[in-house]
């Protein structure tokens, strides 16, 4: 789907394309600041704008990164496959040394090496700016 900006319409619009191919849209990820964009929405007056009943639906998660603004993702989410991959796998380091461990403090970091899959293309839709 191709959208100038992420509103309620390039919403509807990607759950009308997933529900033309059978599919059902169960959720919706968007950049932070669109997401607040959204909720902000006002009339000409300055009321509020109600989002629109599919909106309910629909389960919404708010990313920081990995979507841009005016970038959002919506269908079945059911539907992407994530998988760790077996060459690395999930390694997970724990430092504890000086006294950062007395005083509570433990660094950790965390590197896997995994893959994502789309079971059912057509049941997502990417929303993203008009080129």
């Amino acid at each position: 789907m191709d959208a100038n900006t992420i509103d309620y319409e390039s919403i509807g619009q990607g759950i009308k394309a997933i529900r033309n191919n059978n599919g059902r849209a169960n959720g919706l990820v968007l950049n932070s600041n669109d997401s607040m964009d959204m909720e902000l929405l006002t009339d000409t007056t300055g009321q509020f704008i109600q989002a629109p009943s599919f909106m309910q639906n629909l389960n919404t998660y708010n990313v920081a990164g990995g979507l841009e603004e005016n970038q959002a993702l919506v269908g079945d989410l059911g539907t992407i496959a994530w998988g760790v991959l077996p060459e690395g796998g999930l390694q997970i380091d724990i430092d504890k040394s000086g006294d950062a461990f007395n005083r509570g403090q433990i660094k950790n970091r965390a590197r896997i090496n995994s893959d994502f899959a789309l079971t059912n293309p057509k049941f997502i839709a990417y929303i993203r700016p008009t080129e």
